[in-house]
């Protein structure tokens, strides 16, 4: 049976099934206000559903058993998961963020800081999720799972007038902080599906599931873990104190891929832009206008409120 865009679709009477997916994601990069380095990668790897625990036996084999961090498995760790990569044709996003105006990137960690404090005086807390690094890394990875979702149904054109369905299982790496603002986030990505542009504009309406995990727990996240640490260190803009490796030998590995791998690995680059989502406005939580922010849910108080 076939893989991925390939495989026949599923007709469950006035719906069709256009796909199921696993979606991975990870980042490699600071995220703070003052960084050193002016680059951040975001890395995504999509496997089909079917073809999941297939593709965690042969990296679990590959790995002889345990995860291997990309600072000790360097090359040979990214080699091996580049090779499932390729053999199973995965479709593959690796998104780099410029920050070259760091007085815009610092904007955006003054006005989460300015919304924390006004959140703290009516709530009598300061949520964890409203940090500016927690929301920048909760932005990053929903564009990194928005990014492979495009590209994934842009690989397949799709004709006719009858509602479809698209299954997605999200995974992230859980370097958000645990507890609240690892729920709040999982349940962001969820309810995004009710209110996504895929359902006005391609009459799409997706079934999400979305958790964080660690790559010991899923060894399926080494896939964008080193795909992430290996990009990072081939973007020439990149300024790291301590390399894993050079950035000629990771911008060979790269290249290597690159061209096994043709267009399921997408490179799309951007400079930072973004405004920090929220804002009190006569005394509600109001949204500022993004491009890149479509839907931001946040919990201030006891219920969450749809900014």
């Amino acid at each position: 049976m076939p893989f991925g865009p390939d495989r026949p679709v599923k007709s469950t009477g006035s719906t069709m099934q256009i796909g199921s997916w696993t979606l991975l994601c990870d980042i490699a990069g600071q995220v703070s206000k003052e960084p050193d380095n002016p680059i951040v990668t975001v890395a995504s790897v999509g496997i089909a559903r079917e073809a999941v625990s297939h593709v965690r036996r042969r990296l679990l084999r590959a790995f002889n058993g345990a995860p291997v961090k990309w600072k000790h498995g360097k090359l040979d760790g990214f080699a091996r998961a580049a090779n499932l990569i390729v053999s199973y044709h995965l479709p593959v996003v690796v998104w780099h963020l410029h920050r070259g105006d760091i007085k815009q990137w610092s904007r955006f960690f003054e006005q989460a800081m300015a919304f924390g404090q006004e959140a703290e005086g009516r709530v009598g807390r300061r949520p964890p999720y409203v940090t500016g690094n927690t929301t920048m890394r909760m932005h990053m990875l929903a564009r990194g799972f928005a990014k492979l979702t495009r590209r994934i149904l842009d690989e397949r054109p799709i004709w006719g007038t009858r509602a479809l369905t698209l299954q997605l299982e999200l995974i992230a790496d859980s370097d958000l902080p645990a507890g609240e603002s690892t729920e709040l986030f999982c349940g962001w990505l969820e309810e995004w599906a009710q209110h996504t542009r895929l359902i006005s504009e391609r009459n799409i309406q997706p079934e999400v599931r979305a958790r964080c995990s660690t790559e010991q727990a899923e060894p399926l996240l080494l896939l964008p873990y080193y795909l992430a640490g290996l990009s990072h260190h081939a973007d020439p803009r990149t300024r790291l104190a301590s390399p894993v490796v050079s950035s000629e030998d990771a911008s060979q590995a790269l290249d290597d891929l690159r061209k096994r791998h043709g267009s399921k690995l997408f490179e799309p680059a951007e400079d930072f832009r973004e405004p920090y989502p929220l804002a009190y406005e006569r005394g509600r939580v109001v949204r500022r206008r993004s491009p890149a922010t479509s839907y931001f849910p946040v919990r201030i108080g006891p219920r969450a409120t749809r900014v």
